[in-house]
């Protein structure tokens, strides 16, 4: 096995053909091992250079001579989500990490309690319509931009508050405010105009 040894590749196969190894000897290439980008091409001593060129194969990379190169189908098994990153919210015992990881990917998390506002273009509150809150935090943030232009809790006077869910109905209870419904989206009315504070947040229409 060779570490770091691509830009000499050439001189690796030559040399080792001229000290007496023979030209059919395998020869795996692996860029990125173990990572969730590896990729990898197998040829012989003489071909391996050629391969590796058509194939775009550089650095970092492990460079693997000799028999055991033949295993590389059992050793390495294409699984169903192989050579996807995925990113998932952070749950301290997630069924979900361990799965997608059974099925070849690389996992990571990310902090979904992080919350980056974003500037929105706000509708117009006298026109009224409907609300469709799916996330506390983003509603907190819409009634900060509110204040902002001038405008309080009054302006949701023409609008029905529509919750994503029950826990974001207690949050909006908690705050004074009632939900008309629970988002159902059979009953939800679109000929009115409609809006949805999501958790970035940001505006979807």
């Amino acid at each position: 096995m060779f570490l770091m040894g691509m830009e000499q590749l050439a001189t690796i196969a030559d040399q080792l053909m001229v000290n007496g190894m023979s030209a059919t000897t395998p020869v795996a290439v692996i860029q990125w091992a173990t990572h969730w980008k590896q990729r990898s091409v197998s040829a012989d001593l003489a071909t391996i250079v050629d391969v590796v060129t058509a194939a775009k194969i550089g650095a970092p990379a492990l460079i693997v001579v000799g028999g055991v190169v033949k295993l590389m189908p059992e050793l390495q098994p294409q699984l169903a989500l192989q050579g996807l990153h995925l990113l998932i919210p952070f749950k301290a015992e997630s069924k979900l990490f361990a799965a997608l990881q059974d099925e070849g990917a690389s996992v990571n998390y990310f902090d979904r309690r992080k919350k980056q506002p974003r500037a929105v273009a706000l509708p117009d509150m006298a026109a009224g319509g409907t609300l469709v809150i799916t996330d506390f935090a983003a509603f907190h943030y819409f009634q900060q931009q509110l204040l902002t232009l001038g405008v309080d809790g009054r302006s949701l006077n023409h609008w029905q508050l529509v919750a994503m869910n029950q826990v974001v109905a207690n949050r909006l209870q908690e705050t004074g405010l009632l939900a008309d419904a629970l988002y159902d989206e059979q009953q939800l009315d679109l000929t009115q105009p409609w809006f949805t504070l999501v958790n970035r947040p940001r505006w979807l229409s």
